[in-house]
């Protein structure tokens, strides 16, 4: 038996589009480290815990490949994209 192939995603991107998933994702990333990370009161505990950290985690990821697809594209510099 061979192994099923692995799903892929395909989009296609131009600088707007880029900075605007961007964006989204770091919104969706950064919500999670508030909820992770409360300035008040007791961090969660439990499963769900596990599975906002996987979510972030695949956030972060995604985040990391637009900045370098954004910086090979020549749509932002390295600089910026560290600043980030």
């Amino acid at each position: 038996m061979s192994a099923a192939p692995k799903p892929t995603l395909t989009i296609e991107l131009d600088a707007e589009k880029a900075e605007r998933l961007l964006d989204m994702l770091e919104v969706r990333a950064n919500s999670i480290d508030r909820v992770l990370n409360p300035k008040r009161g007791k961090p969660p505990t439990g499963g769900v815990v596990d599975d906002f950290r996987h979510d972030a985690m695949f956030y972060r990821t995604i985040i990391d490949q637009i900045q370098a697809i954004r910086v090979a594209n020549g749509w932002a510099s390295p600089e910026d994209e560290e600043a980030a």
